[in-house]
């Protein structure tokens, strides 16, 4: 698992409590990118050939519709979910 979020990360014994199934790597985009364009430029590129040659998974979506708004929220604030979770409006916008 690879946490590109910047807010509320769990530290490596906090992750290891809740999943020690997987491996856990916080990967900070801005700072890999201070030290070096390069070098992060070129993992990148790794992970997109990674992806197509189908060794990455994207993560799992929950999709609420537009009107379970409400409970989309509280299924987030339980802390739950892996993945991202959507809102899904039945209507194009115009």
């Amino acid at each position: 698992f690879i946490e590109i979020g910047k807010i509320n990360i769990f530290d490596h014994q906090k992750m290891g409590e809740l999943r020690p199934d997987i491996r856990y790597h916080i990967y900070a985009l801005d700072e890999r990118m201070a030290l070096s364009k390069k070098k992060t430029a070129d993992q990148l590129n790794d992970i997109v050939q990674l992806h197509a040659k189908g060794l990455c998974q994207p993560l799992p979506n929950t999709i609420f519709d537009i009107r379970q708004t409400v409970d989309a929220f509280h299924y987030l604030k339980s802390g739950q979910h892996i993945g991202k979770v959507l809102l899904k409006h039945s209507k194009a916008f115009t």
